[in-house]
């Protein structure tokens, strides 16, 4: 069998290809490329292709799980409204210092492609003004991310991932579900440092290492922020899908190493190595291992199992979402 992309649009539906690879001596890896917005069908699909296998899953946590168990995502208002109240309260302690860093801190590029999207979101939904305005005060936390993706899914008509499939009743208590991804809370014990300190060095005197990975955090959340306003100007569901698949298509398969150099470092390769590292402890004690990873990490996880001497065998194909049943 050839191997086709793991994602891949034909004009009317997308479709996520779930590749499985064999080495005799480690057994078979199957990576599971997950598009995060997606019929509730599509979920449902993969969580039975996994059956009762040993799984491998991301679910990045920014506080840690014992101190502050993570939001969960449940629409868009929800999930606003959950973030607000600690986001006034970051902002009202760190404000000048925010303001500060936008002012000096900031290349000119950057500076222009800020202005250009706050114009655009200005013209645009009061909910992406709401976005900007929370990425703004909360100094571009990734954790807008999430709330960029549930407005893309309100206004395309699709569900989130962590809406779709019950992370904490049903993913949390499955015995052969392994998590690998960031946990920061954990991350900075280990180097015994805490987030306050890391936080008010970036703003106050960054590092080089720092600045860069912040000023690629901006822009990365303003990017974002702007496809919102452009996904939001299509006049329907069908078109606003076709843009949505359109984007996937162009991060996971056409521009993966562009949209990699863009991310932060710790988005992409960072959690990689936290994958693969979790990949190789299952080796040898399980036949069968899945991975259920977001689609653009896939590309550098089939690396590192070509690498190991694993080569493809087969794979098979799922319906994320259809443009031609959009409502």
């Amino acid at each position: 069998m050839e191997k086709q992309e793991f994602i891949i649009f034909n004009g009317s539906s997308v479709f996520s290809n779930c590749c499985l690879y064999t080495n005799p001596n480690k057994g078979n890896v199957h990576l599971i490329p997950v598009v995060h917005l997606g019929t509730k069908q599509y979920y449902q699909n993969l969580l039975e292709y996994i059956g009762n296998y040993p799984c491998v899953y991301e679910n990045m946590l920014l506080t840690s799980s014992n101190d502050a168990p993570q939001i969960i995502l449940k629409n868009f208002n929800e999930h606003m409204e959950s973030l607000t109240t600690p986001i006034d309260q970051f902002w009202n302690k760190y404000q000048k210092f925010i303001e500060l860093f936008y002012k000096k801190r900031l290349t000119r590029d950057l500076k222009k492609i800020r202005k250009y999207v706050h114009k655009a979101v200005n013209k645009s939904d009061e909910r992406i003004k709401k976005i900007l305005d929370l990425s703004e005060r909360s100094f571009f936390g990734i954790q807008n991310i999430s709330l960029i993706q549930l407005y893309w899914g309100e206004i395309t008509n699709l569900t989130h991932q962590f809406v779709a499939i019950d992370y904490n009743n049903d993913i949390k208590i499955r015995d052969n579900w392994i998590h690998a991804d960031l946990n920061v809370d954990k991350e900075l014990e280990k180097q015994g440092i805490s987030m306050v300190e890391i936080l008010e060095e970036i703003l106050v005197n960054p590092s080089p290492k720092f600045l860069d990975i912040r000023r690629n955090e901006i822009q990365l959340l303003l990017m974002l922020i702007y496809a919102s306003v452009e996904m939001f100007e299509l006049q329907n569901v069908a078109s606003r899908r076709e843009n949505l698949a359109l984007s996937i298509i162009n991060t996971v398969v056409e521009n993966h190493k562009t949209f990699e150099q863009l991310s932060p470092d710790y988005l992409i390769q960072g959690r990689n190595t936290i994958v693969e590292k979790a990949i190789s402890n299952l080796f040898g004690e399980n036949e069968e291992i899945f991975v259920f990873y977001g689609a653009v990490h896939q590309v550098g996880l089939e690396k590192f199992l070509l690498e190991q001497n694993f080569i493809f065998k087969s794979q098979e194909q799922f319906e994320v979402f259809s443009i031609n049943d959009a409502k």
